[in-house]
């Protein structure tokens, strides 16, 4: 969150105000958030629709959701095998069996989660890395 708080401050943008938040708890504020940014975010949770519900319930008539997750095994689980590997060394507070899993969604899949809520526009593509998508909610 810091870098995108110093890449607002250098572009000018002063009407940005930034969020840390559990995707769930999100839909405790129907129609106040602007934009979502979900990179790397559905691949570890149990429900990964609850979560996408919760942000389309967050967002204001007229707003973005960017969704970007790991096309590959690998991409998807490195992080979380770091984050094992650290704790098992002792240098971080995470207990190893505490930390989620990942997956990795299909394009047919990535897909269908997308279009498990009503946007009013998407656009999802495929890089050579990740499965993307920005959504709009109707205005």
């Amino acid at each position: 969150m810091s870098r995108a708080k110093e890449q607002a401050r250098r572009s000018g943008l002063s009407n940005c105000t930034f969020l840390k938040a559990n995707a769930l708890s999100l839909a405790e504020s129907p129609g106040q958030i602007d934009a979502v940014i979900a990179s790397r975010l559905f691949l570890i949770l149990a429900e990964p629709a609850l979560a996408l519900d919760a942000i389309f319930t967050a967002l204001r008539p007229g707003g973005i959701c960017f969704i970007a997750e790991p096309a590959s095994a690998l991409r998807a689980s490195l992080p979380l095998i770091m984050m094992r590997m650290t704790e098992r060394f002792g240098r971080s507070t995470a207990k190893a069996e505490e930390l989620p899993r990942s997956r990795v969604f299909t394009r047919r899949g990535f897909q269908d989660l997308v279009e498990s809520q009503p946007w009013t526009s998407t656009r999802i593509w495929k890089d050579r890395q990740y499965h993307c998508a920005v959504c709009r909610k109707a205005v």
